[in-house]
């Protein structure tokens, strides 16, 4: 039911665009990326998984505004991830971002279901966003259920908190927090910091930077747990990468080393207590909407001296946005 409920709202969207084409208050989108990969493991028990062509954060959706002054915007967005794997148990539809808003020129407010300042907080530090990304190993890429306020920039500064509230769909996650984020954008220097509370079983605090120059981009990200449930030890997690621009070409290394153990997804069904994964990559640009993807990674996990698993992976995918 949930699949046909999906699919059926996608579908009212998508024919519903061209009889508002007329309109400059909405537009449609969306991304499709796919990816066929390779993974091979340490651990025997890992294999079934080993060959596959995974979607890559594709994606559709409609957004738009309507303006009540020169400064004041009603705004939309309604946007559901598109799940290209064939395998029965998983949706082909699945809702990626819901909300609406208003703007004027001194910020704006949404509602709804978005991603938290804090992830946001993150700016373009990660190199493979969406292809390896970095939510394999560090926590607190969340999409909740909101109210989000944040300020226009000012002399390069802005500030964004939300109250993220109660999740009723039987998720045992306490949801019942705060998010919050202020970022410094300078030329080609881009720094932010950003906390959680109470979102997850650990209280997270998030410093990343970018900064570009000439063809080169250099993104580092230092994050830590402040205070965590049942006297757990604090745990920490750094990211570091650099992207270089070569005519068509974008050659990509990152580095990721994480001692986090609650709420962490995992590095292609590998995680303990110590994990560290490092990813190399070009992506050839055919066009402005169509993307060539190369990479391969290698992923590390150990719980202990004795009980330690790794993953390596080589990807190639094409991405089309529109």
């Amino acid at each position: 039911m949930k699949l046909i409920t999906h699919a059926c709202t996608t579908a009212l969207l998508l024919v519903a665009t061209p009889l508002f084409a007329a309109s400059p208050s909405l537009t449609s989108y969306g991304i499709v990326a796919l990816a066929g990969e390779d993974v091979q493991y340490t651990d025997e028990s890992l294999s079934d998984d080993s060959s596959a062509f995974r979607s890559k954060a594709s994606r559709i959706g409609v957004k738009g505004e309507e303006a009540f002054s020169d400064s004041e915007h009603a705004f939309y967005l309604l946007e559901y991830g598109v799940n290209l794997k064939t395998q029965k148990k998983d949706d082909s539809f699945f809702l990626r971002e819901a909300v609406v808003g208003l703007k004027n020129q001194y910020g704006s407010l949404k509602l709804g279901f978005s991603n938290t300042p804090f992830k946001l907080s993150q700016g373009r530090v990660d190199a493979f966003n969406d292809v390896v990304d970095l939510r394999t190993f560090l926590p607190g890429e969340y999409v909740e259920n909101m109210v989000f306020i944040e300020s226009a920039p000012l002399h390069g500064v802005s500030a964004a908190v939300a109250y993220v509230l109660v999740d009723k769909d039987g998720d045992a996650r306490e949801r019942r927090g705060t998010s919050s984020s202020i970022k410094y954008q300078l030329d080609n220097l881009y720094v932010a910091l950003a906390y959680e509370q109470n979102i997850t079983q650990q209280d997270l605090l998030r410093l990343s930077a970018t900064y570009q120059y000439e063809q080169w981009q250099i993104g580092v990200l230092t994050e830590q747990s402040v205070a965590t449930e049942n006297n757990l030890d604090k745990q920490s997690g750094q990211l570091v990468s650099v992207l270089y621009h070569l005519d068509k070409l974008t050659f990509k290394a990152q580095w990721i080393n994480a001692r986090f153990t609650t709420g962490i997804k995992s590095f292609y069904g590998i995680k303990g207590d110590n994990n560290a994964s490092v990813t190399l990559g070009v992506d050839y640009h055919l066009s402005q909407h169509s993307t060539l993807m190369f990479y391969g990674a290698h992923g590390e996990a150990k719980s202990n001296q004795h009980d330690k698993q790794e993953a390596d992976v080589i990807g190639l995918g094409m991405r089309v946005t529109f």
